[in-house]
């Protein structure tokens, strides 16, 4: 009886399939489930990433930044600007260091420096600007980090900046 059980499991574990190409979709579709991993940043990693982009901030020196530096960078001047600490779930914070990576490697030629720069000239123009909507009783929205790591009009606009004060 225990014999038969165990078969009935080992059935319902693996899938018997008899045609050839049939079987080969359902291996591949197994590995696949194996390989799956979840895109999340872990609140440790998270919190240590703050804590060395923070020691960054005081001491100015941004030569071993990496993106996901840059997503706390944003995150404290958010904060800064606004008053409130951004939302950001794990999945989120994840997203923002892969579009991170991709403006470093695609826009600054790798230099985390030079998006250290862009960052500092984005929060310096929104503090202006969210200054003015407080003294006039404006509305307005804020800078995600969508529009901060992935907004080609920002950028855009950056290097507009940049060549009129060069």
């Amino acid at each position: 009886m225990e014999g038969a059980e165990t078969v009935a499991r080992e059935k319902l574990a693996k899938p018997v399939v008899e045609d050839p190409l049939m079987r080969e979709c359902v291996a591949m579709s197994l590995a696949h489930e194996k390989r799956k991993k979840s895109f999340s940043v872990s609140a440790a990693k998270a919190k240590r990433f703050d804590e060395e982009a923070a020691e960054m901030r005081r001491s100015r020196n941004w030569s071993s930044a990496e993106p996901a530096h840059l997503v706390s960078l944003w995150a404290w001047c958010y904060s800064a600007v606004y008053g409130i600490p951004p939302e950001l779930t794990s999945k989120e914070r994840a997203h923002a260091h892969a579009l991170a990576a991709r403006l470093v490697r695609d826009e600054f030629s790798g230099s985390t420096r030079a998006a250290v720069a862009f960052l500092n000239w984005t929060w310096n123009r929104e503090k202006g600007r969210e200054r003015w909507r407080r003294e006039n009783g404006k509305g307005g929205g804020s800078l995600d980090w969508r529009a901060q790591f992935g907004a080609r009009w920002l950028l855009r606009e950056f290097r507009v900046d940049q060549q009129r004060t060069a």
